[in-house]
Order: C-alpha cells, then structure tokens, then sequence
C-alpha cells in the first residue's frame, strides 16, 4: 500500500503551491484533451517526482481531471496511486456559463480520501452528490474549512437541491461524521476509508 501523507501548509506556503499547480494545470490545457462525456473531460498529466540518475526515470502520479480543466469553477482532480487508488482533490460545482450537470461521473469505489483546499463552493458544491454516488471515505481539510463547511453546505443544498429541512440535516450528520479537521502545518497519513 502506497504510504500517502496530507499537509495544510500556512497561506504564504499555499499561495507558492497553488501558483505550481496553476502552471501544471495550463501545461494540461496544452496537450490534447480525450473527453468521456460534455460532463466530465478526463485528462491525464504526469507529475514527475524525484530527479533523474544515471537514465533511470522518474516516478509518476497520474492526475485525472474530473473538473476544472477547462474552466474557472468545478474543481475536482484526481490523483491515481501506485495500488491504483485514487486521492480526490476537491469536489466543486460549476457556475456561470461553465455550469453542467453537478452529477458525479467518474468511479469512486477505489477512492481512498477526499482533501478539500478550500470551501468556495466552486471546490466543494458537489460534495452531496459524490456521497450519494457512494464515497463514503474521510474527507480531510483545515480545521477552519471544517467549521465553514457545514454552514456553506447547508445553503447550497437549500438553494440548489431541496428546501427539506430533514433531508439538509441527515445529509449535514453523513459530512460532519466523515470530516477529519487537520491543523496547519500538521502531516497527516492517508490510510484509506475510515
């Protein structure tokens, strides 16, 4: 089993990550896209890690893009480890004129965890409908995220999916239950579905 670690680095930290994930994803714009669905265009990129010695290649971690490839809002990546499971980053809803069906269209029986960046609901809008699709594994964020994120839930699933109050509830207890808050600055182990 892959040995897979999470980290909430301090802003001024995060800021400089997401400026490199910003440049890997515009290097996957470059290349030629294979679309699965209007809904879901999946692309593959490689993330090289380690240096090359001596010929040997470096490892690679495929990212899928369930989301955000082509657009501002829907964030949702994948990252496909070495046993074939998956790491999601991010579950975001689509707005604006990139808006498309929130379902969720892509496997999640293999997914080992949830890691939400932020709580915008362009990176955590299609949280509901990813339990509903099935995942049931821990979803890691900040411990500030995890105090928002019920709150901005509950309004996007009243505006967007049912007024219910009963059903806003069950599905906020399902969240909260599978949340795991991390501090800043903290390694966190991904096991796997806990």
């Amino acid at each position: 089993e892959s040995d897979l670690k999470v980290y909430f680095f301090s802003r001024q930290i995060s800021t400089i990550l997401t400026k490199i994930y910003v440049l890997l994803l515009e290097y996957a714009k470059s290349k030629p896209v294979k679309t699965k669905s209007k809904a879901c265009v999946e692309r593959r990129i490689k993330i090289e890690i380690g240096s090359k010695k001596g010929g040997e290649s470096m490892n690679q971690i495929p990212l899928i893009h369930h989301g955000g490839r082509f657009q501002v809002t829907g964030s949702c990546h994948e990252l496909r480890l070495a046993d074939n499971s998956g790491l999601l980053i991010d579950c975001g809803l689509t707005q604006g004129k990139d808006q498309h069906s929130p379902e969720i269209d892509f496997p999640v029986a293999h997914l080992r965890a949830l890691v939400l960046s932020h709580v915008h609901i362009d990176h955590c809008g299609r949280l509901p409908y990813l339990l509903a699709a099935g995942f049931d594994g821990p979803i890691y964020c900040s411990q500030p995220s995890a105090l928002l994120l019920p709150e901005i839930l509950e309004d996007a699933i009243r505006i967007g999916i049912t007024r219910k109050q009963q059903f806003i509830d069950q599905l906020l207890r399902k969240i909260k239950k599978q949340l795991r808050p991390l501090p800043y600055n903290h390694w966190q182990k991904i096991d796997g579905k806990s």
